[in-house]
């Protein structure tokens, strides 16, 4: 049976989060900065930080807190950028539990407060990859030339945006133009490393291979995406 990689939007929360914008800090580090922080923005992003723990770790309960904690200074200071993070932060939870229809709304809702080009370029890969998942693949492509609008010149998320698009584009059955973007996967991976988005990234080259008919070469794919994920203990 050939592997099949599912998006893990740590996103992917393991590196990627939607924190790509920002650095999280180590839990013990969060817990600190919480207790300490002399302004509500960086107890926020305390709280972000321990969300993204409690949600890797599936502390759920402990997720809603942090969440809860987020949103209320966010709505206290009533600020359009915490508001955004807020609602990423809730739909990545979602995601995580594997309710894709709230973790849409809450992304949705996150784009809907992002003001600046970054956030909104962050929020619309997000978005695209829950349309992949979810074998929307037009949509998925929809979102991703949004992305593409609005990210520059930036290369934070050339990776997980070469293999979305080819996620949709074999999704569609077009592996040419799956093979096109995903030849940005090796830059990407190199500019910011990602074991498990590059990892979807070789097994998604094995998938356009296999719909052209090259079986040898799908196979040579398929067994570098697995020879990686068992030298990582994946």
């Amino acid at each position: 049976m050939k592997p099949i990689f599912l998006f893990v939007f740590v996103f992917l929360f393991g590196t990627y989060g939607s924190a790509q914008f920002y650095v999280y800090f180590p839990v013990d580090t969060a817990r600190q900065i919480v207790a300490k922080a002399k302004t509500p923005e960086k107890k926020f992003y305390g709280y972000y930080s321990l969300d993204r723990y409690f949600i890797s770790n599936g502390l759920f309960d402990s997720c809603e807190w942090a969440q809860k904690e987020m949103y209320a200074i966010a709505k206290r200071l009533n600020r359009d950028s915490l508001l955004s993070d807020v609602n990423v932060a809730i739909s990545n939870k979602h995601l995580f539990r594997g309710d894709h229809n709230f973790a849409l709304v809450y992304a949705l809702k996150g784009l809907d407060w992002a003001k600046d080009d970054f956030r909104k370029a962050r929020i619309n890969l997000n978005i695209a990859g829950i349309y992949a998942w979810n074998e929307n693949y037009y949509r998925a492509v929809e979102y991703l030339r949004k992305h593409d609008a609005t990210i520059g010149d930036r290369k934070h998320y050339i990776l997980f945006r070469s293999m979305f698009y080819g996620t949709a584009y074999n999704g569609m059955r077009k592996p040419d133009s799956a093979l096109f973007y995903l030849q940005k996967a090796d830059e990407g991976n190199s500019y910011r490393p990602d074991l498990i988005g590059y990892a979807q990234a070789l097994s998604q080259f094995a998938r356009a291979y296999e719909l052209k008919g090259d079986f040898d070469l799908a196979d040579a794919y398929y067994k570098k995406a697995l020879k990686l994920c068992e030298a990582k203990n994946m």
